[in-house]
């Protein structure tokens, strides 16, 4: 019978027995990171100084980030806090620190949210179909628009709609659609800004009694990268973030080579366009039975 763990809020005479052979808790040291003693030795200094140096560069300092900081510094530490685990059947007992629960900053915790969405993608989502990976991604002059929470999530609509319709024009018919799972990145390698989607896709289509399509072949980036560009422009076209000729804010300063409609719209998705999407695909698109 499995060992079950229970957390108990205080502690009792009956629990400092420890069971012969159970698996060893080894609490980690956050103290000896470097990357702790870094954040903590330097951490306030880089708030106080962030306005004067850091601001025009990079815009306003975030509420979410003094915070981030000083739950790094209490994660993992059982001074700050911890939970009584104790077997019920064995009475062995130990002490588990709590922890910040964080993405990007904590290794520890970024590495443990991982491994669990992970998990839950591969066993509960995902169908045992192909997939592939695709990152679509925005030149730097339009980086500054994607500040909004609101404005990035329908920046990964853009980017689904944009393989949906590749694959859709690929198979011949938009009765079907294809699976995905979406992941928005704000920073680069050099955490910078740089708002990017990273798109787990089916490389076929679902019919709604569930059966799948496949889609052979593999668009060039040129194929991927015009009909998402438009979708992105007149999206901001549309909130009035811009227009063609008189940038407003921080645009891009070069007009879009694109063509445009007679008010001002981007031209989407034209026939000829999708006749492109198809040549993209090396003139495959789904096998014929």
């Amino acid at each position: 019978m499995p060992c079950t763990l229970a957390v108990l809020p205080r502690e009792s005479a009956d629990t400092r027995a420890s069971a012969q052979g159970s698996p060893a808790y080894r609490p980690r040291t956050p103290e000896a990171s470097p990357l702790w003693q870094v954040v903590t030795n330097h951490a306030q200094a880089f708030l106080d100084l962030y306005d004067d140096r850091y601001a025009g560069r990079y815009g306003p300092l975030r509420d979410v980030v003094p915070r981030a900081l000083e739950s790094f510094q209490r994660c993992g530490i059982l001074a700050h806090g911890f939970a009584r685990v104790r077997c019920p059947d064995c009475r062995h007992e130990y002490l588990l620190a709590f922890l910040c629960k964080q993405r990007c900053l904590c290794p520890s915790c970024h590495a443990k949210r991982q491994a669990a969405f992970g998990e839950l993608v591969t066993e509960k989502i995902l169908e045992p179909v192909p997939h592939r990976h695709v990152v679509l991604s925005l030149p730097r002059r339009l980086r500054p628009f994607f500040g909004r929470r609101k404005r990035l999530t329908r920046l990964a609509r853009l980017a689904y709609e944009t393989l949906k319709e590749l694959l859709q024009a690929a198979a011949g018919t938009h009765r079907v659609v294809p699976g995905a799972v979406a992941c928005l990145q704000s920073a680069g390698n050099l955490l910078d800004w740089h708002p990017h989607v990273h798109l787990l896709i089916s490389w076929g289509l679902f019919r709604r009694d569930g059966s799948f399509l496949p889609v052979e072949g593999t668009p060039d980036p040129e194929t991927v990268a015009r009909p998402f560009r438009h979708k992105v422009l007149r999206m901001l076209l549309e909130e009035g973030q811009f227009q063609l000729g008189r940038p407003h804010g921080r645009p891009p300063r070069r007009r879009s080579p694109h063509a445009s409609t007679r008010d001002g719209r981007e031209a989407v998705t034209t026939r000829s366009e999708k006749r492109s999407m198809v040549r993209g695909f090396g003139g495959s698109g789904v096998p014929r039975k």
